[in-house]
């Protein structure tokens, strides 16, 4: 065996090292944006639920304040059909898979299933979109989801832990 072919098969050994480093480099790369596009997403619908009246409608919902979407005043009910449509829009993420479920669980430990009872009978009534699409559909199935996990205890008699204190969604 002669020196080029050792240098040869030394350089292709390093080549490929290279190549695997770059590689995992690369991996990483897009794991991290990934997560940062997932908190940027969730910070801003987080953001959004959590301005004041949003805020107040949510703990208004959690006290039991409304049995009936119909008990609803006009300014009340465009607050609730917002908080219904972000609702929507994080099953959306979630059921195409642009969220992780586990970490929007971790953001939201309570809302879905507390506004649920109160928006499926909104949903129900208007049962589908103007182009067609069943209303609600990805908040559904997002509720869905938090029933098969679920772990908190939701609802106006069940009395608040640390985890609801600590995440005011």
């Amino acid at each position: 065996m002669d020196i080029w072919t050792v240098m040869s098969a030394v350089s292709s050994l390093v080549g490929t090292l290279v190549v695997l480093v770059a590689v995992v480099f690369a991996w990483r790369q897009v794991r991290e944006a990934k997560l940062a596009r997932e908190v940027a997403l969730l910070q801003s619908t987080y953001d959004r639920l959590n301005d004041p009246p949003m805020y107040a409608m949510r703990q208004r919902i959690r006290s039991g304040e409304f049995d009936d979407v119909s008990e609803l005043s006009e300014d009340d009910r465009g607050l609730f059909n917002k908080l219904v449509g972000q609702l929507e829009f994080v099953g959306i993420a979630v059921n195409k898979g642009l969220l992780d479920f586990d970490l929007v669980r971790a953001v939201f430990p309570s809302s879905p299933l507390l506004i649920w009872p109160l928006a499926q009978r909104l949903i129900y009534k208007n049962k589908m979109y103007p182009d067609g699409t069943p209303a609600g559909e990805h908040f559904a199935l997002l509720v869905r989801r938090y029933e098969t996990v679920r772990r908190l205890p939701i609802g106006p008699a069940a009395t608040t832990t640390s985890a609801d204190e600590a995440a005011p969604v």
